[in-house]
């Protein structure tokens, strides 16, 4: 039997295969090795994922594709997954760009991005990463992503830049004062989820909401800078590709959310309209 994963950092989906068939799906809480200590890892795996796992003495294989996982972070998480998989025989792990690109790219070139929690995007050949624009982070980057969507939203409902309904409308759900949403972002306690992981969270809100111009106006901002400041940069870099000669592909929850808004952004920067998946796995994805 063989484990799959598609790790962000708000969820982690895991699917089960036997022999190529498909037994079930697993979701479980976010991780992120590049931030989280091994043993956080494995407790989490230990109290999520084990239980829901059927017959875990036949997995022999496990593929692990993650956010956080390059250089010494991939090491983290393939000890973790030791930890608590010790008869798997095969155990790799590889960015969740990698995993994006394996799903959505069908062997050829192709720009690659993912919106979810964080952002990120690649310039793909078909069989390798070739170039990879830095995504820095919900705090210098991740344009567009849950998290600056997130934060946006935020800051525009503290600093009273909505209009008064949307305003009340949040402060009634989720019930957190400005003293509070300061110490989650800025000061998490250990049990707190991690700032990015917390800002995302209000994308659903976004979402529902999408009908109001000043909501649009958020998400819309967020995918034009993503745009700017990410996939441009491909072709500036690139004096061989053109804005028609690649196809381009999205993987993640922001991505499928916005469907329509990712298109109309892509259409008016001159690029061809993306296509766009929530999860990779929704294509067998496999490093074999």
């Amino acid at each position: 039997m063989r484990l799959i994963a598609d790790g962000g950092s708000t969820k982690v989906h895991w699917v089960l295969y036997e022999e190529e068939k498909h037994i079930s799906d697993i979701f479980t809480p976010g991780i992120n090795p590049s931030v989280m200590p091994a043993d956080l890892i494995v407790s989490l795996l230990r109290q999520h994922l084990i239980p829901q796992l059927r017959q875990i003495q036949s997995i022999d294989a496990v593929e692990y594709y993650g956010a956080g996982c390059r250089g010494d972070a991939c090491d983290i998480m393939k000890h973790a997954l030791g930890c608590i998989l010790p008869q798997a025989a095969y155990i790799t792990v590889d960015s969740d760009m990698s995993g994006a690109c394996r799903a959505m790219s069908e062997g050829k070139s192709s720009i690659v991005c993912i919106l979810g929690t964080g952002a990120n995007s690649c310039l793909y050949d078909g069989e390798k990463i070739i170039d990879n624009v830095p995504p820095l982070g919900y705090i210098l980057g991740d344009e567009g992503s849950g998290a600056w969507l997130g934060k946006t939203l935020l800051a525009d409902i503290l600093k009273e830049m909505l209009p008064e309904e949307i305003t009340r409308e949040f402060n009634n759900r989720y019930r957190l004062g400005y003293d509070e949403l300061i110490r989650h972002i800025y000061r998490p306690a250990a049990n707190d989820p991690a700032a990015n992981g917390f800002l995302a969270s209000f994308a659903p809100f976004l979402s529902e909401h999408i009908n109001c111009p000043e909501i649009e106006r958020i998400v819309t901002t967020g995918f034009n800078l993503f745009f700017e400041r990410n996939i441009m940069l491909y072709y500036r870099r690139h004096a061989a590709i053109t804005p028609c000669s690649l196809p381009l592909n999205f993987v993640g929850s922001v991505a499928a959310s916005f469907k329509p808004q990712l298109i109309n952004t892509a259409l008016n920067h001159g690029l061809p309209e993306p296509s766009i998946r929530r999860s990779p796995l929704a294509r067998h994805i496999s490093l074999s």
